[in-house]
């Protein structure tokens, strides 16, 4: 069975950074960084909107962006499924205990990834949503000096789990597409029809499989003018 998407409210203190929240239509970043193909001749065109950090040329940014996906991809699809981690360790009633717990957790690779570039690697300042002259108001966290192109992603995971309680994607249940998709309902587990239809296909047994086609020839027969 397929996890719910994660979905917990606490304090709004982080928000979805201004720019991305204007973009309708357009993918986010952390799901166009997750399911960008790397080599293509128009992937720095695609990637536009993600490689524009201080200091990074296009192609320096590809190039690491491409060598961390993996990560990224992994970290994502942690928080897609609620963020569980099993630790294997019996309680023994100690005080020391969950101190113990809490620095395992802390070293859990999905956990220092978002650490490392979500928090560590960027300034963190508080800044307001609007103003207007001298006027203020909201309260965002914004990172001000990202050292390479996942920091901005990663803030923006943030953002969003702070916001919402939930990264909003999920990767496809066809096992061979390996696309996250905005799923519509908390339901659906295939990013298109397409892609349902062939992960029916693909656990059907030879002999269902032949059953199937000589069921279509007959149905195309019967129709034929």
């Amino acid at each position: 069975m397929y996890p719910k998407l994660q979905k917990q409210h606490g304090l709004n203190l982080l928000r979805p950074p201004i720019i991305f929240r204007g973009l309708l239509g357009t993918p986010a970043p952390h799901l166009l960084y997750a399911n960008l193909e790397f080599g293509r001749p128009d992937t720095a065109s695609k990637a536009r909107s993600i490689l524009e950090v201080p200091g990074w040329d296009d192609a320096r940014s590809l190039e690491f962006l491409a060598a961390h996906q993996g990560e990224f991809r992994r970290c994502l699809n942690w928080l897609s499924n609620g963020s569980g981690k099993n630790l294997d360790s019996e309680d023994d009633g100690s005080d020391e205990f969950w101190g113990r717990m809490r620095e395992m957790w802390q070293q859990e690779p999905e956990v220092r990834f978002l650490q490392q570039h979500g928090l560590e690697h960027a300034k963190l300042v508080l800044q307001p949503c609007g103003q207007d002259g001298s006027s203020f108001d909201g309260l965002q966290v914004d990172q001000i000096e990202p050292t390479d192109p996942l920091d901005p992603i990663c803030g923006y995971v943030l953002a969003l789990l702070a916001w919402d309680g939930t990264v909003g994607v999920r990767l496809c249940g066809y096992e061979q597409c390996g696309n996250f998709f905005r799923p519509a309902t908390q339901r659906k587990i295939f990013c298109s029809d397409d892609c349902r239809a062939k992960n029916g296909a693909a656990k059907k047994t030879p002999e269902q499989k032949r059953k199937y086609m000589r069921k279509y020839r007959d149905r195309l027969r019967r129709h034929r003018p």
